[in-house]
Formats: structure tokens, sequence, C-alpha cells
């Protein structure tokens, strides 16, 4: 997953989410869709996530 988010959104965005999961989950989703190959995480997924950073991260 740290490979994909390397190469389709460089070390920058990599390194923004150390520390938090969440965050990295979503930036994977992104490089993903952005792949068109590798899998993505369903949109109740993603809703999900997003739910849990704003409650524990945010």
């Amino acid at each position: 997953m740290a490979s994909l988010i390397l190469q389709k959104l460089g070390k920058r965005e990599l390194v923004k989410c150390v520390g938090n999961p969440f965050e990295f989950i979503l930036l994977y989703n992104k490089a993903a869709k952005q792949s068109g190959r590798y899998p993505q995480f369903s949109k109740t997924s993603i809703l999900y996530i997003n739910s849990l950073n704003n409650k524990y991260v945010d």
C-alpha cells in the first residue's frame, strides 16, 4: 500500500499521514483510483473511515 502511495502521490503525501492510520487508508484509496489497477475500498468503507478519522483524530 505504501509503495503505491509513494509511486502515485509521492513521498511528501506519504510522510504527512504517518501516525494516522485512517489517513493512510484514504490516501491509499486515492492512489488506487489513480492507478486503475489496484483494488479500492467501497464507498461505505470510506465513509466509515472518514467518520473514524473525524472522531479520533480531528
